[in-house]
């Protein structure tokens, strides 16, 4: 679950695809970890990849919360680890018949 998108999980799409009267037929959810050396790599991570970030996310307004990153993680030689959690679903709409 995101902090910023707490309604998008896997038990709650694959209930509202159900609920729909599609049959799930696969899906799975994976959990993970990202390292970043530096956040000069974080930064260029999330740029690419504006979803996983705030809606309001810009290096200038996080600058202070970027740089505690920096003085826990690679500042300190350990990486800067960041959870990554990602779920799929297959499902299809039974034809009528």
């Amino acid at each position: 679950m995101s902090p910023n998108a707490p309604h998008v999980t896997y038990p709650l799409f694959r209930a509202g695809l159900t609920d729909a009267g599609f049959e799930v037929i696969d899906g799975a959810e994976s959990l993970g970890h990202y390292l970043f050396n530096d956040i000069a790599a974080l930064i260029a991570y999330v740029q690419l990849v504006p979803w996983d970030v705030p809606d309001d996310f810009t290096v200038e307004r996080y600058a202070d919360e970027l740089l505690g990153l920096h003085e826990r993680g690679p500042a300190s030689g350990e990486p800067f680890r960041a959870t990554r959690k990602r779920f799929w679903l297959k499902a299809i709409k039974p034809t009528l018949g």
